[in-house]
Parts: C-alpha cells; sequence; structure tokens
C-alpha cells in the first residue's frame, strides 16, 4: 500500500481548528434516530482540489476504514491495530454505515480513503464528528459506550482542515447516542480526542512482507520536557519554559539498518552523509534531536519526514503534523503539571505533593484544570509516571520500595505521598524531576523554588 503526498495551505498550529462548511449547518436540535447502534454517514464531500497527476483515467473509490487505537508497550498507538481494519463502502446513494456490532471492543479511528484498483490509496483525512465550528472528534470511545445510531448528516472534507472532516450534525446533536459518561468525556475533553489522528503514521508504516507473511512496521515518538517554577504560575503557554529541543524516536523491530531521519525539506538530521545503525539493544531503534523551532516550521500537514538507509531506500514516511496537538501560538497541548507540597509536622521531609495538572486550550490563554483521577489515568497513568531524585539516584514510583533506587509513593495520579526513601524538602525543591507519557510525547519537568 502507499500513499500520496497532500499539500496544505495552513500551518500545524491552526490546521485542526478551521471549520469550511458548504452548505452545512451547525444548529438544530438533537437527532431523533432509532435503530442499533451504528454510524450514519449522508455522504462524504471532498471539496479539495483534485490531483489528476496520479490517476488521469480513473475515478477512485472513497471507503471509511476503521482502526482500533489501543496502546502498545512502547507505542502511543500499537502497530498491531493496523494488521484488522474494517473497510466500508459507501451504498448505491453515495451513504455509510457502520454497525457497532462488527466493531472490536476498543476506542477507534475512521480513516476517509480513496482507494484504486491497483491497491493504492490515498488518505483524505479522519471522519470526524463536530463539537463546534472550530472543534471536532476523531477518535471515538468503545462500540459498548454507543447506545444509538450516530448521524453524521453530509461530512466536508477540505484541504483547509489537514485530516479533520466536519459533520453537518454535531455531537450535542448525538447527545442520546453515546452514554451519559461517554458524552461527558467527549464533550468536556474534545481537544485530547484528537490525538487519535497519531493513527495515521501506524497505518502508512505498518506493512505485511510479501516473503515472510510477518509484519514490519517503524513507529515514531517524540521526547521534550519543560522547566517549572514553584513559586509562581504559567497564565499562558508562552509562559511555560519549554525546552528547546525534541527528540524523535523510531521503534521498529528492524535490527540491521543504517538509517537516518530527512525533514520534508530534505535535510539529514544527523548530518550529511552520517546513517546511524539501528540500536540493537533498545526499543528505540532511532533517534535523532532536533530544535523545536525546526519541528514546529516543517511538521506540516501533507509534508513527509522520511526514515532513509544509506542506499536511498524510504523505509518509513512520517506527517509529524499528527504527532503533536499544538496551539494557536505552535506550543504543545498536554497535560502540565506545577506542583505544591507539604511538610510532615516538624520536620522537613515531605509529607505529600499534590500535582495540579492543568493544561491550555488552543487559544494559548485559557487554562483548564484536570481534576478527574479517571480521566488523568487515562491520559497519562500512573505505571510510568515517576519522580526521579537525581543526586541519590532514587526513582519514586506508584510500587512498593526496593533496592538499588528503585523507590517508591502511594497515591494517585493526583497526589502522592509516604515516599519511601524519605523524600526532603531540600532535595524536592532543588533536585527532583518528573516523567512521565501523554500519547506520543515522552515528557519530563524539572523545577525550583526561586
Amino acid at each position: 500500500m502507499s500513499t500520496k503526498k497532500r499539500v496544505y495551505i495552513v500551518s500545524i498550529v491552526t490546521f485542526f481548528l478551521i471549520a469550511v462548511f458548504t452548505g452545512c449547518s451547525l444548529t438544530g436540535s438533537g437527532t431523533e434516530t432509532s435503530g442499533p447502534p451504528s454510524f450514519r454517514v449522508e455522504s462524504i464531500v471532498n471539496t479539495s482540489p483534485a490531483d489528476r497527476s496520479l490517476r488521469d483515467l480513473e475515478t477512485p473509490v472513497t471507503e471509511l476504514w476503521v482502526m482500533t487505537v489501543n496502546e502498545g508497550n512502547n507505542e502511543p498507538i500499537a502497530h498491531q491495530n493496523a494488521y484488522d481494519i474494517l473497510t466500508y463502502l459507501p451504498d448505491a446513494e453515495g451513504s455509510y454505515e457502520i454497525p457497532m456490532e462488527e466493531l472490536p471492543s476498543a476506542p477507534f479511528v475512521v480513516f476517509i480513503v480513496e482507494t484504486y484498483s491497483d491497491g493504492t490509496y490515498n488518505v483524505l483525512g479522519f471522519l470526524s464528528l463536530s463539537v463546534d465550528e472550530e472543534t471536532a472528534i476523531m477518535t471515538f470511545p468503545t462500540p459498548e459506550e454507543i447506545v444509538a445510531p450516530v448521524e453524521f448528516g453530509n461530512v466536508v472534507v477540505t484541504e483547509e482542515t489537514g485530516y479533520i472532516s466536519f459533520s453537518e450534525i454535531t455531537l450535542t446533536q448525538n447527545q442520546s447516542a453515546f452514554n451519559a459518561e461517554a458524552f461527558d468525556d467527549l464533550h468536556e475533553y474534545a481537544v485530547f480526542h484528537n490525538t487519535g489522528q497519531m493513527a495515521l503514521n501506524v497505518l502508512l508504516n505498518t506493512k505485511q512482507n510479501p516473503s515472510t507473511s510477518s509484519w514490519d512496521y517503524y513507529a515514531v515518538g517524540l521526547s521534550m520536557g519543560y522547566h517549572t517554577d514553584l513559586s509562581s504560575h504559567a497564565s499562558t503557554s508562552a509562559d511555560v519554559s519549554w525546552n528547546s529541543d525534541v527528540s524523535i524516536n523510531i521503534y521498529s523491530h528492524d535490527t540491521t539498518s543504517q538509517a537516518s531521519l530527512f525533514t520534508p525539506s530534505g535535510d539529514n538530521l544527523n548530518g550529511e552523509g552520517i546513517f546511524p545503525a539501528a540500536q540493537v539493544n533498545s526499543a528505540t531503534k532511532f533517534f535523532v534531536n532536533v530544535p523545536m523551532s525546526t519541528f514546529t516550521a516543517q511538521a506540516l500537514p501533507g509534508e513527509f519526514w522520511e526514515l532513509r538507509n544509506e542506499s536511498g531506500e524510504v523505509l518509513a514516511s512520517f506527517d509529524m503534523s499528527v504527532a503533536m496537538l499544538t496551539d494557536d501560538s505552535g506550543y504543545p497541548i498536554m497535560p502540565i503539571m506545577e506542583p505544591s507540597y507539604s511538610l510532615e509536622d516538624g520536620t522537613a521531609e515531605i509529607d505529600t505533593v499534590d500535582f495540579n495538572w492543568f493544561y491550555f486550550l488552543s487559544d494559548g490563554t485559557t487554562r483548564v484544570a484536570l481534576e478527574d483521577t479517571a480521566v488523568l489515568d487515562e491520559l497519562i497513568g500512573k505505571s510510568e509516571f515517576h519522580l526521579q531524585a537525581n543526586t541519590d539516584g532514587v526513582t519514586y514510583m506508584y510500587r512498593e520500595p526496593g533496592g538499588g533506587g528503585a523507590g517508591g509513593m502511594e497515591g494517585d495520579i493526583l497526589t502522592a505521598h509516604t515516599f519511601s526513601p524519605t523524600l526532603t524538602e531540600s532535595s524536592f525543591t532543588s533536585e527532583v524531576s518528573a516523567g512521565y507519557r501523554f500519547t506520543l510525547l515522552r515528557c519530563s519537568t524539572d523545577w525550583n523554588e526561586e
């Protein structure tokens, strides 16, 4: 399978926020539908300029491809999700229906795909359910949480919104189609459900080897960090002290290649003529550090970063615009912490740490507190979250303490307590850092009191 390159005219900082409609309305009361749970699409309208250079004589078939988005050990969206793609064709009137009973019990995305008779395809975008004229949902809950037909009406796909389509009928109008908890989650945390667009790179870079019947894959992830001042609070995303570099990590079973990552403009990020060997004993087979300014400037929808070997063969292609959610100023949209602490009575030992999670909306100025443990567990999770006391070499995690620097702590993702070994105030305020994962991002932060 292959995909053609799509070029867009908007930047990464706004591509998922602009809605373009042709004869579609977002107003109206809730839909009245009956029947078993399903997705119903009246039509798909593609307003993107036609690229006839590849297919001058053939009209493609527009299909809907359903893919689950389960996490993997080192992959935010495991490559195994691409093994079993469910495909749905239009009926004679150009409408689509996806019965929920046919889907696995997992969150999922729906690709809008043009297919050709030679087996190639072009991903136009994601089937998305409009929240309002600026936002849409692309990652849907498990089929069990969908209790009635979800009506999309006419769906518009346009280059001006990147990979996000917009539906004629909104999430609010479909409220009765979801159970109460699922609807509240979709409505309140709509922006985080757009992280499902990262499934695009999984689809494009997971392929079955025809000679061995095994699956080859290359999965991309990012690592980035920021600094927190314990004595002040960030009022905008620009107030956060973001690290200047982002690390691009590529996971794969490939242990033999020598390869380097190239930007869409053709620059070898490791330096001209340098192709490092795959790291045999690491889950990360290839990695490179990139200035954040370089990353955001070239991480545009439809622009592909290529992993090439010494012979110039392209091993994988990644659209980095789907690798990170960004706000209008180009800063990451992600859970951020500003920790506070209390001491054991009459001592200099830490009693509790409140992490005070929050994030900024796409405007970069609206700060939203994250106070729901269940939501945070889903976004971040406790299994990888840790505090690192750098001088002592102790890593505190939610576990029983052990030897060799394996520290323990109790609590939840909002508040930690009962640190073992003891965590002192001087250590916490001067040399402790935290690490956690949010979708494709491996995040780290350190802090101090000024």
